[in-house]
């Protein structure tokens, strides 16, 4: 697994890392604990990963969904899309993530 290439933005949390692609893809590593790198409940992930679905959106071949933004808290990932939609994951405690207090 080689370095990423074209990226144009990078955010980080306290344990994980996103970073936005030229082509608009999203890709994520680090502790994704709670689902906070996009790619659903798992440990470590050392080598960046492309998140490939947006609340259920499942990408085929091409960008359906384009990111051109991304934003990290210290749990919780936000991606902005080219058409002004947010997302986001990690725990949604404290309202965190915009869908109420407890919210996943």
């Amino acid at each position: 697994e080689g370095a990423l290439e074209g990226v144009v933005l990078v955010a980080c949390g306290r344990e994980h890392t996103v970073a936005v692609g030229d082509s608009g893809d999203v890709f994520s590593w680090g502790w994704g604990e709670a689902g906070r790198l996009g790619i659903g409940e798992v440990g470590k992930t050392l080598s960046p990963v492309r998140i490939d679905t947006y609340l259920g959106l499942k990408r085929q071949s091409g960008p359906q969904v384009q990111s051109i933004g991304v934003a990290c808290g210290r749990e919780h990932t936000l991606i902005l899309t080219t058409s002004g939609q947010v997302y986001a994951c990690g725990p949604g405690y404290g309202g965190r993530l915009g869908l109420g207090a407890s919210s996943k």
